[in-house]
């Protein structure tokens, strides 16, 4: 992706603190490789007449555009979230109403629900964010067992449908503490080298200051002795004026 493009998108963020500044870079990139390909995908269903789909692709195009004017107007947090969190809905439309209703469907959403914590570590700027995300898979892993495998299997919790369950819930909670405590000790470390950055740069101004004031008061000193030395040969060649004049 040129950097001229992501600059444009991100120009607002030059003064803002380091993290904001790098994961800028990062949703810019990642909204504008999702509308891209969105656009992509759009026209090819409707070059084969897949029209629902080629709307549902539309749809998210702009979606993805709109986060990039948020991002281009500043309001980094804001924009993460709703891209987090629109593209949770798209994954969750996406599986609830495809053609297959079993209870794998919490498999499949389960590795949707990890690659989101995945993007969340990249471009949240909040550990809530991350947490919330997770909250929304698993939350997402119940309605569909729930709405469609439950009743699909005659209303009866079945041994597969308890093993699903389980190991995709205990993927994306393991997922979300992960992601979560990423995003708070890439922020605290961030937080940190800022501070010690800002400590560095006072105390280089402290010396700045010091030798400023050590120059200024050498010059005066110098410019004290000059003239010393300047009032001290006029007297000098005065007292030769008087001698040779005795």
């Amino acid at each position: 992706m040129s950097n001229k493009v992501i600059g444009f998108f991100v120009s607002r963020y030059d003064v803002a603190g380091l993290q904001v500044r790098k994961k800028s870079g990062i949703l810019a990139t990642l909204a504008l490789g999702f509308g891209i390909v969105s656009l992509v995908f759009a026209a090819l269903m409707a070059a084969t007449k897949a029209i629902v789909a080629a709307a549902v692709f539309v749809a998210l195009a702009a979606f993805c555009a709109a986060v990039l004017g948020l991002l281009r107007s500043g309001r980094y947090s804001l924009s993460a979230s709703l891209f987090l969190y629109g593209l949770f809905a798209a994954m969750f439309v996406a599986i609830k109403f495809d053609q297959y209703v079993d209870v794998y469907e919490t498999y499949v959403f389960g590795t949707l629900a990890c690659f989101l914590l995945v993007v969340a570590t990249l471009v949240a700027d909040r550990p809530s964010q991350a947490a919330a995300c997770g909250a929304l898979g698993l939350a997402a892993i119940e309605a569909l067992y729930w709405l469609d495998a439950f009743p699909k299997d005659g209303g009866k919790v079945t041994t597969l449908a308890i093993q699903n369950l389980a190991v995709s819930s205990l993927l994306v909670g393991i997922a979300c503490v992960v992601a979560t405590y990423l995003v708070r000790m890439t922020g605290g470390l961030v937080a940190q080298v800022e501070r010690e950055a800002a400590l560095a740069e006072r105390r280089y101004r402290d010396l700045d200051a010091a030798m400023d004031g050590a120059r200024a008061a050498s010059l005066k000193i110098g410019e004290s002795l000059s003239a010393r030395a300047a009032r001290t040969v006029a007297s000098i060649e005065a007292l030769r004026a008087e001698v040779e004049g005795i």
